[in-house]
């Protein structure tokens, strides 16, 4: 990675990656660093909306109210007041109303799971000059982090065929239940299990597209690895960005957003319904039966292999540095 010369104009900067890919970790880190600011999830551009296709105001208002994390930040502005431009400067005339970032701030990023990804086209379409990061994690690990996610907060029950079902696995949680206790607990459903290996084939798909066009201005963050020490990757970002210090603002930025001390908790020692569950790559052996396996690996096992994740029954998640 090389610096880059410093615009007059800010500087674009897109994390992205499949859900519960640790983006929001990364995303933290970034912005730790004084003139870097990343919010997120804007979801500027997605698979059946986005802000690259307006027209008219009613279009901008069907973008705003068409997902809820666009709907919090933005749906108390006036959508006539924010149409009629293209699409860089919509975003960047929301951002600011909305972030107001400071003075001394050269870089402004937004992180969204997987929509970025998928959607990479469009977004460098509109911000060529962008640099794109794609944090990359075994996928069995994301399904496990996401069920969590999903039945604890009682999100997408149809999953688990209704809230009934989901109740039970929730209530299995919280009681303790494990799978493989002889309890006949299990975490997913077939359809959990092959809606979240689909999910995160079609993250992994997008980043690739999104390597080949964003090129020398694109970046892959191995979560693996930034559990491991996350201030070389970081580092390697701010690099990219142009911004001061990257050495020693990368080192800050993994320390103070340490999951020890964000969350006062040793990593491994899971809390179900926490955003940041357990840290613990790898995970998914303790939570995946064998036929979970078997359907995660019938629709994502030749994407695990090629990001160098062993397949199921291996010794190790992981067989790359």
């Amino acid at each position: 990675m090389h610096a880059r010369t410093r615009d007059s104009g800010p500087r674009w900067l897109f994390v992205s990656g499949a859900n519960r890919s640790g983006t929001t970790w990364v995303g933290r880190m970034l912005d730790e660093h004084p003139e870097v600011m990343v919010r997120g999830e804007c979801a500027f551009f997605r698979e059946d909306a986005g802000i690259d296709r307006w027209d008219d105001t009613e279009d901008a208002r069907a973008w705003v109210n068409g997902c809820s994390t666009s709907g919090a930040l933005f749906g108390a502005l006036d959508p006539a007041s924010i149409s009629g431009t293209d699409a860089r400067e919509r975003i960047e005339r929301l951002y600011r109303r909305v972030f107001a970032p400071g003075m001394g701030v050269r870089v402004l990023g937004d992180r969204t799971p997987y929509h970025s990804c998928v959607c990479a086209d469009r977004l460098h379409a509109a911000f060529p000059d962008a640099v794109f990061v794609e944090v990359v994690r075994d996928g069995r690990d994301t399904a496990v982090s996401s069920a969590f996610k999903q039945v604890t907060q009682g999100k997408s029950v149809e999953l688990w065929g209704g809230p009934g079902p989901a109740a039970a696995v929730r209530r299995g949680i919280a009681g303790g239940a494990r799978v493989g206790d002889g309890s006949g607990f299990r975490l997913f459903t077939d359809d959990a299990v092959e809606f979240f290996a689909r999910r995160w084939v079609r993250s992994v798909e997008g980043g690739a597209r999104a390597s080949t066009i964003f090129g020398e201005r694109f970046a892959t963050l191995r979560y693996e690895s930034l559990i491991a020490d996350a201030a070389p990757g970081i580092a390697g970002v701010f690099e990219m960005l142009g911004v001061a210090e990257p050495g020693p603002n990368a080192r800050r930025a993994a320390e103070r957003q340490r999951f020890e001390r964000v969350t006062g908790r040793a990593r491994g020692r899971a809390e179900p319904g926490s955003l940041a569950r357990s840290a613990s790559p790898g995970d998914w052996r303790r939570w995946f039966t064998p036929r979970d396996e078997e359907v995660f690996d019938a629709i994502a096992g030749e994407t695990l292999t090629r990001l160098g994740y062993a397949r199921a029954g291996a010794a190790s998640s992981l067989s790359v540095p």
